[in-house]
C-alpha cells in the first residue's frame, strides 16, 4: 500500500488514465465515423441501383419485368427489390427478396427495416421511368453492423495493449522527471550541523526543481551564517 501512494505510481497511474479516456474518446469517434461512412456509402448504392433498375424496368405482356443483365449485376451487388405496379401489386423482383410481401415504403424515402428472414436492411423507393410504377430496392445491413462491430472489437483488444504500453512509457518519464528529487533527498539527507558549508549544486535545465533547489541552498547558507554567529558570540561570551 505505501507503493501505491509514492509520486511515482501517482504519477504512472494518471499518464494510464489519461491515455485510457484518449483511446476510448478516439474509439467511439472511430466508430461513429467509421459507421456514417458507411451509411453514406450504402445510401448513394442504394440509389444508383434503384435508379439503374427503374431504365432497365419494361412491360411486356401487361406486367412489369426488369432486364435479366441489368438484374444480374443489381444481385452481384446483393441488391434486391420488388417491381410494383400501380396498384402496389408485386409484378417482378430482383435478387434474393425475403418471403413475403414487400415493406411499407414511402417513395424517395430511405428507411432501415427487419426483414421478415430477420436480417437487418436499408430500403429505398422510386418511381419508375418509362413506365407506370415503383420499385422498392434494397440491401442488408448485417455485413456493414459485422464490419463496425470487429471493429470496436480490435480497439476492444487494443486497450490493454496500450495501457501497458502507457505504464511502460509513464514509468520511463516519472523516472526521469523525479530522478533529481532522488538526488536532493540523497544530498540533503547527508548535510547536518557538522557540514552546513555543503550545498546541493544540482545541475540541469531552469525549471521548478533547479528553483528548488536554489531556494535550498539559500535556506542551509543563512543557517551556516547564523549557525556561526551563534559560536562567535558563544565564543566571545564565555
Amino acid at each position: 500500500m505505501r507503493k501505491l501512494n509514492t509520486l511515482r505510481t501517482r504519477l504512472v497511474l494518471w499518464i494510464m488514465l489519461i491515455n485510457a479516456l484518449l483511446l476510448a474518446i478516439l474509439v467511439v469517434a472511430g466508430w461513429f465515423v467509421l459507421r456514417r461512412e458507411q451509411d453514406a456509402a450504402l445510401n448513394t448504392m442504394l440509389k444508383l441501383s434503384a435508379t439503374q433498375l427503374t431504365t432497365a424496368v419494361d412491360k411486356v405482356d401487361g406486367r412489369l419485368t426488369a432486364s435479366v443483365d441489368e438484374a444480374a449485376v443489381l444481385a452481384e451487388r446483393g441488391v434486391f427489390g420488388w417491381i410494383l405496379n400501380p396498384r402496389g401489386e408485386v409484378q417482378g423482383t430482383v435478387g434474393q427478396v425475403p418471403a413475403g410481401a414487400p415493406p411499407n415504403v414511402d417513395e424517395g424515402e430511405l428507411i432501415q427495416e427487419q426483414l421478415s428472414s430477420g436480417d437487418q436492411a436499408r430500403l429505398f423507393r422510386i418511381r419508375l421511368a418509362e413506365v407506370n410504377g415503383t420499385v422498392i430496392v434494397g440491401i442488408s445491413t448485417q455485413s456493414l453492423n459485422q464490419t463496425a462491430s470487429r471493429a470496436l472489437l480490435t480497439f476492444a483488444l487494443a486497450l490493454p495493449l496500450t495501457l501497458a504500453m502507457s505504464a511502460l512509457g509513464g514509468l520511463f518519464i516519472a523516472g526521469r522527471a523525479l530522478s533529481p528529487i532522488a538526488t536532493i533527498t540523497a544530498q540533503a539527507q547527508r548535510i547536518s550541523r557538522d557540514n552546513l558549508a555543503e550545498r546541493l549544486t544540482l545541475a540541469g535545465p531552469e525549471d521548478e526543481l533547479l528553483q528548488s533547489a536554489r531556494a535550498f541552498d539559500t535556506m542551509l547558507e543563512r543557517l551556516h551564517h547564523a549557525l556561526e554567529n551563534e559560536l562567535r558570540f558563544t565564543a566571545a561570551a564565555s
